[in-house]
């Protein structure tokens, strides 16, 4: 079996016999094919040939120069793509005049027609005309005789920009509009596997993210003989793939059919995760408006970048739907022949680090010594509160979330400062165990609410309010700084004081007391 190079982006397998009433015109005809892509070249092969009347019939049918008309004959006749009532339609057919008969009795849109271009597409020879350059978004083809043309574009599709099967009359110069026919593909992030999904999120270092994949079948899915899917995800440093969650169908019902994993294959390592479903017309039960969906988790990692990073959209991961994009393919092409264009899209997680300096209430002199822990309550399912803290390496990037006290404190530096790098946009405590020297230790933890704006998947805010105090942040590197104030301790007497001298004051004042006594004493005797 001859299989037809490259992509048939554009099967315009021209010519049922012209039935209009139309002048013999001496004058080209030309077939204008109105198209926005850029960088088409349509060819054109004439499969029929023959003489014009004054009343737009063609006669005289005979082959044309760009089919193999014995080939095609034979092909006609040994497919069962044109059996009726158990009788090939091109049975009796012995030439081209006879083909163009049986063409003549199907209408525009019926699945004979379809077949018979595929079955053209077989037994191409030469291309007898070329499309021009693009102008005001149509390519035009010029052609010298009326007859039956099939179509091509010559160029490999990229994405989705053709995929057609028009079967037109060029019997007087005509315009058409492709019928492109593709797949959306939509990807989405939530910190939850059900929930509300977007194009971007804020989670902290350690949290586990769900991602969500969504490919809604094309409009001329029944028109395709096979339909392969493959979807690929590529996760950054900052994201650890996990698992397939989950892979169904959404049906335009809402309804959902779960596929276990024997219709599908799924390979997951530490940053790919990677979802063959094969060909879908064999072994799934689709309709038209169907969406594919897979759900897969990750985990934000200590290399996640903070903030919008170089690349402006933080921990951002690309995936990528690859599916059949030919629909004029035989049913019986390999897998490995399958045409296929291509459609990405991207989500975003951002997580964001904090700069806490500790100053003097009233200088705003920074202090040194200062050690923290932060920790976050959690809300079980039984209403119970968790408290978990923060466990940090010596650049103050988290690497766990515990119920157990850190062995590594957060110490403010010669600069009063320190940091902490892997937050989301929520409430966390900054709970102070030993002040510098010289200060009090703060009875209650300090309340931290970070909170970020993202529109679409771009951060375009962010802030922190701690103490009762609101700074802004840096979107670029996802840094806000805080200050926090300690309160210096009482200043006590210094070492001796008033000494002995107070006793020496008390002693002789009851000294001279009891003298006056003795000789008030002494007068009343006498």
């Amino acid at each position: 079996m001859k299989t037809a190079k490259k992509v048939l982006s554009l099967l315009l397998a021209v010519m049922l016999l012209a039935m209009m009433a139309l002048p013999v015109c001496a004058d080209s005809l030309t077939i204008t094919i109105t198209n926005e892509a850029p960088n088409h070249v349509y060819e054109a092969y004439q499969v029929f040939t023959g003489s014009l009347s004054e009343s737009g019939v063609l006669s005289d049918v005979e082959w044309g120069p760009g089919v193999d008309g014995a080939a095609l004959l034979a092909a006609l006749k040994a497919s069962d793509l044109f059996l009726k009532d158990g009788v090939n339609q091109f049975a009796a057919c012995t030439d081209a005049a006879s083909v163009a008969k049986v063409l003549g009795s199907w209408s525009y849109n019926e699945a004979p027609i379809k077949n018979f271009a595929d079955v053209v597409s077989e037994n191409l020879t030469d291309v007898c005309f070329t499309s021009g350059a693009q102008e005001n978004d149509a390519y035009v083809i010029t052609v010298d005789t009326a007859g039956y043309y099939f179509i091509k574009d010559a160029q490999a599709v990229t994405g989705y920009d053709g995929a057609t099967d028009y079967l037109l009359q060029v019997v007087k110069s005509t315009e058409v509009a492709p019928k492109v026919s593709g797949p959306t593909f939509a990807k989405t992030v939530n910190s939850a596997l059900d929930g509300t999904y977007s194009e971007a999120i804020d989670a902290q270092i350690g949290d586990t993210v769900y991602f969500k994949l969504e490919s809604k079948l094309p409009s001329l899915y029944n028109d395709y003989k096979q339909y392969h899917m493959h979807i690929t995800d590529e996760l950054p440093d900052g994201l650890h793939a996990e698992k397939v969650e989950s892979v169904y169908i959404l049906h335009a019902s809402n309804a959902t059919t779960v596929l276990n994993d024997t219709q599908y294959e799924a390979d997951v390592t530490d940053h790919e995760v990677s979802v063959d479903l094969g060909d879908l017309k064999s072994k799934l039960n689709l309709n038209l408006n169907d969406t594919i969906v897979v759900k897969f988790s990750a985990t934000v990692t200590t290399d996640a970048v903070m903030g919008q990073g170089a690349e402006g959209l933080g921990n951002m991961n690309n995936a990528t739907l690859s599916a059949s994009n030919n629909m004029n393919q035989p049913a019986d092409t390999p897998a490995d022949e399958i045409e296929h264009g291509t459609l990405s899209d991207s989500a975003s997680v951002y997580v964001y680090q904090l700069e806490v300096t500790k100053v003097d209430s009233l200088t705003k002199a920074p202090l040194k010594g200062a050690e923290f822990y932060l920790f976050r309550n959690v809300t079980n399912a039984d209403s119970t509160i968790t408290k978990l803290y923060a466990h940090t390496d010596a650049d103050g990037v988290i690497t766990a979330w515990d119920e157990a006290v850190p062995a590594n404190k957060l110490v403010s530096g010669d600069d009063g400062t320190f940091i902490i790098k892997g937050l989301d946009g929520i409430a966390y405590h900054l709970e102070e165990v030993k002040a510098p020297d010289g200060y009090n230790k703060m009875d209650d933890a300090v309340l931290v609410t970070m909170a970020a704006t993202i529109s679409g998947q771009e951060l375009t805010a962010l802030s922190c309010t701690a103490d009762g105090t609101r700074s802004v942040g840096t979107v670029a590197d996802g840094l806000v700084a805080v200050s926090i104030n300690n309160t210096s301790g009482a200043t006590l007497p210094a070492t001796g004081g008033m000494g002995t001298t107070i006793f020496y004051v008390a002693g002789a004042a009851l000294l001279l007391a009891a003298a006056v006594l003795l000789i008030v004493k002494k007068r009343k005797e006498v």
